[in-house]
């Protein structure tokens, strides 16, 4: 089990920030927040390249992206 950072915690952070905030406060990965009630980190339409943006900041700072959290339900 890993320790893990919801992005929606720091819903007024960047995604890249939010992301390297949770590296500084030790976390080994992150939830990422989807379109949902307190914004937006990756939103619905965020294609293939937004992603690989994403993998290589989080590969660099070996964290995880350990789920999507799309409110889609």
């Amino acid at each position: 089990m890993k320790t893990c950072l919801f992005t929606i915690a720091l819903s007024t952070y960047s995604l890249e920030d939010a992301i390297r905030t949770a590296k500084e406060l030790g976390y080994e990965g992150v939830e990422i927040m989807g379109k949902g009630w307190k914004g937006s980190h990756l939103p619905a339409d965020a294609g293939v390249e937004r992603a690989k943006e994403i993998k290589k900041l989080t590969d660099e700072l070996s964290l995880e992206v350990v789920d999507l959290a799309t409110y889609c339900g």
